[in-house]
């Protein structure tokens, strides 16, 4: 039987999620640090549990056999980086529930290793071991909770496979089942989560279109995701180049309807997946946002368009999922270096590498380099100043680097390097149709 372990306080608001979810599965309560610490470095199907058991020293370095959910209401822990992609930190117990219901908590490792290990743990310690047979059954209306967390107290996990739940009416997340199938398979760990914002507006949606749709060549599953702002620029410019899929819906509308196909949220252009805002009534939050970047993880690498300036809380809350941070800036570096103190104080918060990226740069003019030291930020690339290039795209119906790429495509070159590495970035060429397409273009 796969098993599931509990090490957290408020268990009882999990409880009516994971009966609904794992009704197969043994669900055992943990009381102690020190039962934690034995159930995490064995085979286990899930692990929910809070700061109150957990810190970040016990997870350093940590590849664990399964999911680890926890409850951290101080945030503390929103920060840590995982290795093994199977860490999940969150701050309220809605957003826990929610990720109880839409991700598929399976590990064959159990159903075919946990008996024997079970089995050999029995034959060598008989007498102080503790069956599932010494259990007896908890009878819901004389036993109440309190007595349970007295015998827990004797150092044995209470085994809540009768544990008495209070009849409550259980509100499924909304279509988690449909989110769950717009997300790919992937391996853990392989994803690379890029944010890249600008401390003033330095056109962050034109780079990213282009810089992604310049990637997908290096066969990539990439996505680009557009966090709340009031512009929804990026299904402007989408929209510009593609007609909007028929069926397509915003992912927030999607995740609420009972109604759209789960299909209905993607929109795939130039062999990018795009998430733009588009137009809904309702309102973001951190849940919502965390379910948003986790489906975009399924990808191998995923921009998130960050609104410039001031983060709001829907920025904020987007910044734990980063792998990289990525600043841009041009010559108003007076107002740039103003978010200095504010820019190192996110990358030392959040302990992901912060990068800069020199936008417009007037040739022979500019002050790049100084400007980077100035800002104590490593130089990525400098992207010439091609102002007047995408401010007549405006009026064309192809992305820039579809139409200009002779010109963008040395920097663009430069920055992919950084990201894969120069082997695989000089043996991966463009299809040659595309090569073909695009030289076409030049011509006219």
């Amino acid at each position: 039987m796969n098993k599931i372990f509990l090490a957290i306080s408020k268990h009882a608001e999990i409880l009516p999620s994971l009966k609904q979810k794992f009704p197969e599965s043994e669900i055992t309560l943990l009381e102690t640090r020190e039962q934690l610490i034995e159930i995490i470095d064995s085979s286990f199907q899930l692990i929910i549990t809070s700061n109150e058991f957990i810190n970040a020293e016990m997870l350093s370095n940590l590849i664990p056999s399964g999911p680890i959910i926890i409850y951290d209401s101080s945030g503390e822990l929103l920060h840590l980086k995982d290795n093994s992609n199977s860490i999940h930190v969150y701050k309220n117990l809605n957003t826990v529930n929610s990720h109880i219901n839409t991700m598929p908590l399976e590990n064959k490792d159990i159903q075919q290793q946990r008996p024997q290990k079970e089995k050999s743990k029995k034959e060598k310690k008989p007498s102080s071991s503790t069956t599932e047979k010494d259990v007896s059954p908890v009878p819901s209306k004389e036993i109440s909770p309190t007595e349970v967390k007295e015998e827990g107290n004797k150092s044995k996990p209470v085994i809540l496979e009768n544990y008495p739940i209070k009849e409550v009416e259980v509100k499924p997340i909304p279509r988690y089942e449909k989110v769950l199938s717009i997300r790919k398979a992937a391996v853990p760990g392989s994803h690379k989560m890029i944010g890249i914002w600008s401390p003033i507006s330095t056109g962050i949606s034109t780079f990213v279109v282009n810089f992604s749709i310049y990637m997908s060549q290096f066969d990539l599953d990439i996505a680009v995701v557009e966090l709340p702002n009031e512009k929804q620029v990026m299904k402007s410019m989408l929209s510009r180049f593609q007609s909007k899929p028929p069926k397509w819906a915003p992912f927030i509308e999607n995740y609420y309807s009972d109604d759209l196909e789960a299909e209905a949220v993607n929109w795939l252009y130039k062999g990018v997946n795009w998430f733009p805002l588009g137009e809904s009534k309702l309102k973001w939050n951190e849940e919502i946002i965390s379910e948003l970047l986790n489906t975009a993880k399924q990808y191998k690498l995923v921009f998130i368009d960050f609104p410039s300036g001031n983060m709001d809380e829907h920025a904020l809350n987007s910044l734990c999922h980063l792998d990289e941070f990525w600043i841009l800036v041009d010559d108003n570096f007076h107002q740039a270096h103003e978010w200095k103190k504010e820019i190192h104080k996110i990358i030392n918060e959040y302990k992901f590498p912060g990068k800069l990226i020199f936008n417009r740069m007037i040739h022979n003019r500019s002050r790049v380099q100084e400007i980077a030291d100035s800002l104590e930020l490593p130089l990525i690339a400098a992207l010439p100043n091609h102002f007047e290039l995408f401010q007549l795209n405006n009026y064309e119906t192809d992305p820039p680097i579809e139409l200009h790429r002779r010109a963008l495509e040395p920097k663009y070159f430069e920055i992919a390097t950084h990201l894969l590495g120069p082997d695989k970035v000089k043996k991966a060429k463009p299809k040659l149709m595309a090569q073909i397409i695009n030289f076409v273009k030049t011509l006219g």
